[in-house]
């Protein structure tokens, strides 16, 4: 009889312990910086959505079968706006960009021409380390890029748009992170996939790009 009185208070004290150590887990909150770190995908599957401005180098390069282009990559400059929908480590972003490009013909009478384009990349998004932290804010993206031309002129301002075809199209993959402070940065690098060559001659013209960029995400 005193053997099982003790074994019963024994058990009494066990799941008394257990219940106390229930609540005061369920009492214990996280720390605020875990609670506000939005890019802790491994902790939560629920859909998120952000939106960003961002802004950048465009380092273009025009590659043609006929040499007729210089094929050194010349600078222009790139800025607008994207949103990214993602759930757990997959997402797609969206993007809506206006840029500057800058393409020097050999031995013709005009030697610089400008063109400005809107850009919209339609992106697949995927966290290859979404459950690692601190990692899970790193991201590859990967997709097509369609372009429409808004601008062409020469050095000295002549209109030369239908030189080239009102639309491009090209395959996009890059690498970005989240930062801190909302900061966002990445990289990207585009290959032409349309001719975009609209003159007679039977030359083939495709765009390519180096694209860095940092941004600033206004909404979480």
């Amino acid at each position: 009889m005193k053997r099982i009185f003790i074994l019963a208070t024994l058990t009494a004290l066990l799941f008394a312990t257990g219940d106390s150590y229930a609540q005061n887990s369920k009492k214990t909150p996280k720390s605020k910086g875990r609670e506000n770190d939005k890019h802790r995908r491994h902790e939560t599957y629920e859909p998120r959505f952000c939106m960003a401005i961002k802004g950048g180098l465009n380092m273009q390069m025009m590659e043609d079968n006929t040499k007729q282009y210089d094929n050194w990559i010349k600078p222009g400059f790139m800025g607008g706006i994207f949103f990214n929908v993602e759930r757990s480590m997959f997402g797609f972003q969206g993007e809506g960009i206006l840029k500057t490009c800058r393409y020097y013909v050999k031995g013709a009478s005009y030697i610089h021409m400008r063109t400005v384009n809107f850009d919209v990349p339609l992106l697949l998004s995927f966290r290859p380390l979404g459950f690692v932290p601190i990692l899970d804010r790193v991201k590859i993206v990967a997709g097509p890029q369609f372009s429409f031309l808004v601008s062409a002129v020469r050095a000295n301002r002549v209109e030369i748009k239908n030189d080239f075809t009102n639309a491009d199209v090209a395959a996009a993959l890059g690498l970005e992170v989240d930062l801190p402070l909302n900061l966002h940065v990445g990289i990207r690098g585009l290959k032409g996939l349309v001719n975009i060559n609209n003159t007679k001659p039977a030359a083939e013209w495709y765009n390519s790009s180096i694209q860095a960029t940092l941004g600033f995400r206004f909404l979480n």
